[in-house]
């Protein structure tokens, strides 16, 4: 068995943005996916919005997820067969939201593709992509967001304008926002900056101070 995370213990306040960043194999989507709940830590607890999970069932952590945590992949994961609308719209109707499509066209408009409705990922851009599922995942209103390298496959400047969304769409929904990047530029825009190097916490800076 390998160790990947050793002994990791912080807090993150309601409405923070925090950057985790560190080397490549540092632990940092790791870390990311033990707060979605995606993988179980061998030792440890992990708590969100008060909410002890570290013991749920994947029943739970489904449910949990669904309600409270939004997620965005480096890679989209938008489901190929579903158009833009519907790929925003799925999470809602899963949660039972009565007016999931015309919420769904709210927040495609919110990202400046109220034009892609009927789109499906292969005809779209990588940008415009991951605006899609930045939508997607603001889309429950969840309390929690997190982003594995939201700009990794995308150029720069591409990658500047989902960043300023992003950011955006904290400010205006008052989420707390955990993302890993390897962008220092992205990384100098947050809260504050927590550093991992094999594993273990190497510095956790408030941006400012």
């Amino acid at each position: 068995m390998v160790n990947i995370l050793h002994s990791l213990t912080f807090d993150v306040q309601q409405k923070q943005v925090v950057a985790v960043v560190g080397p490549s194999g540092s632990g940092k989507s790791t870390l990311l996916g033990l707060l979605a709940g995606l993988d179980k830590p061998t030792s440890g607890s992990i708590f969100l919005n008060g909410h002890e999970i570290t013991s749920w069932s994947e029943y739970q952590l489904a449910h949990f997820r669904r309600r409270h945590i939004g997620y965005i992949f480096q890679a989209f994961h938008l489901i190929p067969t579903f158009t833009a609308l519907e790929n925003v719209a799925l999470p809602l109707e899963l949660s039972g939201e009565p007016m999931a499509v015309e919420r769904a066209q709210q927040l495609l408009k919110s990202v400046g593709l109220q034009d892609r409705h009927g789109h499906y990922p292969a005809q779209l851009s990588g940008g415009e992509q991951q605006r899609i599922a930045v939508a997607r995942a603001f889309a429950c209103r969840p309390p929690i967001l997190l982003a594995d390298e939201p700009t990794g496959n995308l150029d720069s400047a591409t990658g500047q304008l989902v960043i300023d969304l992003l950011l955006k769409l904290h400010r205006d929904h008052g989420s707390t926002l955990v993302l890993v990047t390897h962008d220092p530029n992205l990384a100098k825009r947050t809260d504050r900056i927590i550093t991992l190097h094999d594993g273990a916490i190497a510095s956790d800076k408030l941006i400012g101070f």
